[in-house]
């Protein structure tokens, strides 16, 4: 699901800003501050799929509109007084401006304590956007040259996520025949499976 960027930077800064405050509250305080219209859309797309297995996959702002969805299935009721869940569902959120606890736990919620290594959450440790107290949260540091890749270009640390693109020095998943990336910018990848960091990466232990 796209979602079309606002027409200047400070008012997209604002819709996030305001997405990020939902997406990190609780059900009652959110839904009586009203969710985004992509959180609600989101959250009846999921819902459509009924016990279909679906994979939910985010990107930056669109883990806040992942966990604004999973908090709107996990606590609103049909009409039997039943929550959504769907145990084949697979969630991955990268490079997100979601805390990635938070986020697993509010997955966990619709696919259940059993299947929660279903959920993954990775991200660069020097995304700002990942990592930054403003948005993410998560562990790791950047610099202002890391924000201003963000913002210049298009092959940033955070738009290296899957198997990258042309010119990335940091790729999530190298594959045969595609961007490589360096070991060193490779090696700050950090790696969540079911709100359990895997990886080796020593940012942020």
């Amino acid at each position: 699901m796209h979602i079309a960027p606002a027409t200047n930077t400070v008012s997209e800064l604002l819709g996030v800003a305001y997405e990020k405050i939902i997406a990190s509250s609780d059900y009652g305080l959110a839904n009586f501050l009203g969710y985004t219209n992509g959180q609600e859309l989101y959250a009846d797309l999921l819902k459509s799929r009924g016990q279909t297995a679906t994979e939910s996959l985010g990107h930056s702002r669109g883990t806040l509109v992942q966990e604004g969805a999973f908090t709107i299935l996990g606590n609103r009721t049909d009409e039997n007084g039943n929550t959504y869940t769907n145990k084949t569902l697979t969630v991955r959120g990268v490079g997100g401006a979601a805390d990635a606890v938070a986020y697993t736990d509010k997955a966990i919620a619709i696919i259940g304590e059993k299947d929660k290594d279903n959920i993954t959450y990775n991200y660069f440790s020097n995304d700002p956007v990942a990592t930054s107290n403003v948005s993410g949260g998560n562990a790791g540091t950047w610099t202002l040259n890391d924000l201003w890749q963000v913002f210049s270009t298009s092959n940033s640390m955070h738009s290296c996520y899957g198997t990258g693109t042309a010119g990335c020095t940091q790729v999530e998943i190298p594959m045969p025949g595609g961007p490589q990336g360096t070991p060193g910018g490779n090696a700050n990848l950090i790696q969540y499976q079911g709100g359990k960091r895997i990886d080796n990466n020593p940012v942020g232990r």
